[in-house]
């Protein structure tokens, strides 16, 4: 339908109008930037940040908006210019600034992939640590820097498309264009709806930090543009979609994009508010400990106070101290959660814990010293005051925290819920869109592109088949120098393989000298590619000094942009053996050759008795007699003793007329040279007739190189019947003419069964056909093929065999045979899959590990914080009294730096008058187990005395026997029991003195028994608070 004259054309309006929309988005663009840049100089919150207590927008961020807004305005304003000098200095300062947004946005999420740390998050304004949601200061968020990537494209590729329009170049930069924008646009739009979701909005991807508010919004403004700008080069931009179709998969790709953000932020809000309740109730459980520690301490000082038993006062000792560790357990719980609630918490607790305590120490004190009934039981009353007051307080910090556990657990049942409706539905939605768009698109296409991307990956696979090891195998990084050898390349040079060092130079310094440059010409071949594969033979040198041949064969499996090689790996196989067959064989080839031409059979004639009277100069050579040495004497010099009878015998029955046993017949003995060494010889005897009587006459031929080359070949023979591996061979037309047993029980078929069989009776259909042309084409050449088939035995059962296939030629050079060299690898193949699994599980298991080692670095720290601050000193003798560990406490009792403590004997520090008792107490703590204490006076540096109470107890670990001292001040205490005692004797005078007044005296007693504590009367005892 034609259009109406006055009707305007929407997509000509929509042209002229994305250049104005793109030209006020660069300006917003610039125009925030800015403003936030003033907000960071001048330190304004709200320009910073929208609202305090919002994520800011950073200063590079607001700079990399700036570039992005310039380059937006100058690439919309590159159509309006006429003049091309202008037009060409817009393009490129339009790239310019887009290349240097690109750049601190790659640069920015190679800090977080890599832990890199380049300067460049404040190198313009400084941001104090803390900031909310901020994990590095003045660092963009990751997604961030994604978005200014695909933006920084976008406006590349913007630019580009102008100066080549109408060109298939700018097609597929438009296209690529509106893509990026697209991708620009979706990930802000799911950042703002990030925002509107209850509880995730402070998580980005990943768990890292989320972008900032206004962030988005300017990423979705510029992404419009972007999209807006392209759009509008109709004749350029040949979309095939419909718009109602594109708006669709744009919506289910922002769809999919914040169900996969949203959860990813459910899962590490998740986490956290898991670890928070996991907290929380730990928390409880070791406050429930501390409480069940202090109850057990208050029974066995009741016990105590009752019966005076010192058992109960050894089990209160331990309760005390178990509280004390729990309490210390406590501490740690509760100040890891940094949580300023469960501090103060711990204060409180704390407070009556240590009131608790103390006046449990004041009833085992009292009861030491004596008390009556009535005191006994004030003080029990008092005890579970204390109790009670510290039950009272341990339930109000359990409904506290019970209280939160119950929030987290509603409000994480709430995020649940909210993150399963919002997956459901937003992946059903996207599902739905994405399916009506895919029936759209050619299915056919499709699934050529899945083939070809098939292929390519089969052939990938199939050529580093072809150039992996089956022996002793290397692989090469040419640029670093690193080769990874493996077991046999190792043991073939007699080495260990941990003796080897990984590096190339290991391989080169192992090769014959005179070897060196030609390897090193045919592998300079390799590398300019003018040969497929890397083939080469050469002698090495091992580690007892011996010299062996290996065949080499690699490929370069790696090359770079330039075609220069990168990596490459290949094969070796020893090949001493075939080489020494092939020296002897030529050796032995020449004797013949030469015995031959020169009639180098030695003849040899003797009469009737045995005696010689013929000696051809081959026979002269063969025993090494000459003529003159060996005319007349016996034929029995010329053979072993073993054979001397059975010669004198047959020669009298054949003179005799008897009958002959060798004559006219070819025989193989032993003869004996004149050096006294035997060989093998083939003879062949006749019996003539002289005037002079009879005459025999033999043909000798040494046979010591046949006999070697027999036994070589019978060697051969047993090696191939007896090969673990497949041994085929089969004509020019691929008939099999031979297999070993191998072969027979690898497929099953007898030998009768696959003579004259093609090889295809094994086929399973399963080995792609261009492995098969790819080996026909190397054996049409002449070459060496390796590789791996997937066949079906007899049974029909299916393996994976390695081939190796070489051509056999003939004297004249050409190919006669084939020789197919086969190895089942199935399981093989079964045990590498095996070992990927394990490689995977150990790395899972390493990094465990190194948890753990972390975690317990943190806790020795603490620990040691704990021992050096301890308000009770603590040091650790040897068996001979010396100081082998001290703490910061016990050095400041005794006025001495650790230094000039540590190795020295500890008996200098106490008072010459408890020298002796001290003595006493240490040998008796090293013969008995258990925990001891004496009261000592100690003399400090200045020579000033103070008395502390020393807790002993003997360790023996290892062999090695110590004793563990904990010191305590007692020098306030010892004062006032020495004041008390001083003013009860003068009342004790006084009262003897006026004895004969009795209200005098009543008085005097009443005043005295005040002072001892005995009036009946309550004493004042410390709160919980003291």
């Amino acid at each position: 339908m034609s259009k109406k004259p006055n009707e305007q054309d929407p997509l000509r309006t929509a042209a002229v109008a994305a250049p104005k929309l793109a030209s006020l988005a660069a300006l917003v663009a610039v125009v925030v930037g800015a403003v936030v840049l003033v907000g960071w100089a001048f330190d304004i919150a709200v320009l910073k940040s929208i609202l305090p207590g919002w994520i800011s927008m950073k200063p590079n961020t607001a700079v990399c908006f700036i570039l992005a807004g310039i380059a937006l305005w100058l690439t919309t304003r590159q159509s309006a210019i006429r003049n091309p000098q202008s037009a060409i200095l817009f393009f490129r300062l339009a790239r310019f600034c887009a290349l240097l947004v690109g750049l601190i946005g790659l640069l920015t999420l190679g800090e977080y992939v890599f832990g890199w740390n380049l300067g460049i998050d404040q190198w313009l304004i400084r941001e104090p640590v803390g900031t909310v949601n901020t994990s590095h200061p003045g660092r963009m968020t990751a997604e961030t820097a994604v978005d200014f990537i695909l933006l920084s494209v976008a406006l590349w590729l913007t630019g580009g498309s102008r100066q080549t329009r109408k060109s298939t170049r700018a097609r597929w930069s438009i296209i690529a264009a509106v893509i990026s924008g697209l991708l620009v646009t979706i990930l802000a739009l799911a950042v703002i709806l990030s925002y509107l979701t209850l509880g995730l909005g402070e998580y980005g991807w990943f768990g890292f930090a989320i972008m900032a508010l206004h962030t988005a919004i300017l990423f979705a403004i510029l992404g419009v543009a972007v999209i807006a700008i392209n759009w509008q080069q109709q004749d350029v931009l040949q979309w095939s979609l419909s718009k109602y179709t594109t708006v669709a998969f744009a919506c289910g790709m922002a769809l999919l994009v914040f169900v996969g953000l949203n959860t990813s932020r459910s899962q590490f809000w998740m986490s956290e508010t898991n670890r928070q309740i996991a907290h929380t109730e730990r928390m409880l459980a070791d406050t429930d400990n501390v409480l069940l520690g202090i109850i057990d301490a208050q029974v066995h000082s009741r016990d105590y106070l009752i019966t005076g038993d010192e058992q109960h006062l050894k089990h209160y000792l331990s309760a005390k101290a178990d509280s004390n560790t729990k309490l210390d357990e406590l501490y740690q719980t509760e100040f890891a959660s940094g949580e300023p609630e469960h501090q103060q918490h711990f204060t409180r607790i704390e407070a009556q814990v240590k009131a608790q305590l103390q006046w449990l120490q004041q009833i085992i004190d009292a009861r030491q010293t004596g008390m009556n009934e009535a005191t006994l039981s004030n003080m029990l009353n008092h005890g579970e005051d204390l109790l009670d007051n510290f039950r009272s307080t341990l339930d109000q910090a359990e409904s506290e925290d019970r209280q939160i556990i119950e929030q987290l657990k509603r409000e994480s049942k709430s995020v649940a819920r909210f993150s399963y409706i919002s997956i459901f539905m937003g992946t059903l939605a996207g599902l739905l869109i994405f399916l009506g768009v895919i029936f759209r698109l050619n299915s056919a296409m499709n699934e050529r592109k899945r083939s070809e991307k098939a292929l390519q990956e089969s052939e990938a696979r199939y050529a580093l088949t072809i150039a992996s090891a089956e022996l002793a195998t290397w692989d090469w990084n040419i640029k670093t120098g690193h080769d990874i050898f493996n077991e046999r390349w190792a043991e073939m040079r007699g080495y260990r393989l941990e003796e080897i060092e990984p590096h190339v130079s290991s391989w080169e310094k192992g090769v014959n000298p005179d070897d060196l440059s030609a390897m090193s010409a045919t592998l300079e071949e390799h590398f300019k590619g003018r040969t497929p594969f890397f083939k080469t033979e050469y002698r090495v040198s091992t580690k007892s000094g011996s010299i062996i041949w290996i065949l080499d064969r690699g490929m370069v499996l790696e090359r770079d942009a330039d075609g220069s090689p990168l990596r490459m790996a290949g094969i070796e196989i020893d090949i001493t053996e075939r080489k020494n067959s092939e020296n002897k064989l030529a050796e032995s080839e020449r004797h013949s050759r030469a015995v031959t031409e020169s009639a180098n059979d030695a003849i040899i004639s003797a009469d009737s008795t045995g005696k010689i009277v013929g000696w051809n100069p081959s026979a002269e050579r063969l025993f090494g007699y000459t003529e003159a040495e060996i005319i007349g004497q016996p034929l029995t010099v010329l053979m072993p003793e073993r054979f001397r009878n059975l010669h004198r015998a047959g020669l009298a029955r054949v003179v005799a007329g008897g009958t002959p046993h060798v004559i006219g017949k070819t025989v193989e003995l032993a003869g004996l040279r004149k050096d006294g060494s035997e060989f093998p010889l083939e003879f062949s005897l006749a019996q003539w007739q002289a005037a002079e009587g009879q005459f025999f006459t033999a043909i000798i031929r040494d046979i010591t190189e046949r006999k070697r080359a027999e036994d070589s070949l019978r060697k051969l023979s047993l090696a191939v019947e007896q090969s673990p591996n497949s041994i085929v061979i089969t004509d020019l037309e691929a008939n099999i003419e031979c297999a070993n047993a191998a072969f027979v029980k690898a497929t099953g078929y007898s030998l009768a069964e696959a003579i004259g069989q093609n090889p295809r009776l094994l086929h399973s259909g399963k080995t792609p056909r261009a492995t098969y042309d790819d080996l026909w084409a190397h054996l049409t050449r002449g070459e060496l093929w390796k590789g791996e088939f997937i066949n079906r035995r007899k049974d029909g059962s299916e393996y994976t065999e390695s081939v190796l296939i070489s051509p056999v030629r003939g004297d004249d050079g050409r190919v006669t045979n084939y020789l197919a060299i086969k190895e089942d690898i199935t399981e093989h193949k079964r045990i590498e899959s095996d070992l990927g699994v394990n490689r995977t599980e150990l790395e899972m298991q390493n990094e465990e590990l190194r948890r753990a080692q972390i975690a317990l670095e943190e806790s020795r720290d603490q620990f040691v914080d704990l021992y050096e601050f301890s308000p009770v000193g603590y040091l650790t003798l040897n068996h001979e009294e010396m100081i082998d560990k001290i703490n910061l406490t016990a050095t400041t009792l005794l006025g001495v730096e650790r230094n000039k403590l540590l190795h020295h004997r500890f008996v200098p520090f106490v008072a010459t008058e408890d020298r002796e008792r001290w003595h006493r107490h240490f040998l008796n703590v090293l013969q008995h187990d258990g925990q001891q204490r004496c009261e000592l006076a100690l003399r400090r540096s200045d020579d000033s005395v103070c008395h502390a109470q020393l807790d002993c107890l003997h360790i023996n670990a290892g062999g090695t026997s110590s004793v563990r001292v904990a010191l305590t001040d007692i020098t306030e205490r010892k004062l006032g029991e020495a004041k008390q005692t001083e003013q009860i004797e003068e009342l004790r005078r006084w009262h003897a003195a006026t004895s004969d007044r009795e209200g005098r005296i009543l008085e005097l007693k009443h005043e005295i028994n005040e002072l001892l504590g005995q009036t009946g009367q309550p004493p004042r005892y410390p709160s919980a608070e003291t």
